[in-house]
């Protein structure tokens, strides 16, 4: 069905608003303007299309002051939703946005829909070296028609982006203790050699 002309102007209007969010964001992070970047990363990540735009320009940014990093931290701790339709770019982002892993190799898990064992090197970028975490995020597609799996790697060092568990800032509660603390590596599935399936949950069929 054919877009009305008021629905195709919007959409139109949209991308416009996007892309020249986008170009900001650019221009702010080579500028070093760390409240400027933020606030149109804001913006960015309230449209439709401005996900994929923001990760492609920040991946091209190549780094970032830890200013920037530290509060983008936080944002991604407490929302971890970026929706990004380019895999590469938001790994490649996600190196730009990150303090750089410094450790060793880790053995980790990763709690998905089953769906994801077929994207072939681009799985979710959080894992965990906690099993019992990544094995309660499986379980949430327990009742789905897709069904739910807990995956588990030895991630060479070169895979591992960043350790939030380990450098990032964090919420704390009231009683001064870590929110959010799912013992969480960021990591590019690029690079693992090797990924498999320790736990399944058949989904609802």
């Amino acid at each position: 069905m054919a877009l009305t002309d008021e629905r195709f102007l919007k959409v139109r209007q949209e991308r416009t608003n996007a892309r020249a969010a986008a170009k900001a964001l650019f221009k702010a992070g080579q500028a070093g303007d760390d409240s400027q970047f933020l606030y149109q990363l804001h913006q960015l990540r309230n449209t439709i299309y401005g996900g994929t735009l923001a990760m492609r320009q920040i991946a091209r940014l190549g780094r970032v002051s830890k200013e920037i990093q530290s509060a983008f931290a936080l944002i991604w701790t407490a929302d971890k939703h970026l929706p990004c339709a380019d895999s590469r770019a938001f790994l490649d982002a996600m190196r730009v946005l990150f303090q750089p892993y410094q450790g060793p190799a880790m053995r980790l898990f990763r709690g998905a829909a089953a769906d994801e064992a077929r994207k072939r090197k681009f799985y979710g970028p959080s894992w965990t070296t906690d099993f019992e975490t990544a094995d309660y995020f499986a379980k949430q597609y327990e009742d789905s028609q897709i069904g739910g799996v807990v995956f588990e790697t030895l991630a060479p060092r070169e895979s591992i982006i960043s350790a939030p568990c380990l450098d990032a800032p964090y919420y704390e509660t009231e009683n001064g203790e870590r929110m959010y603390d799912e013992s969480e590596y960021l990591v590019d599935g690029r690079r693992l050699a090797s990924v498999k399936i320790v736990r399944r949950y058949t989904g609802q069929r």
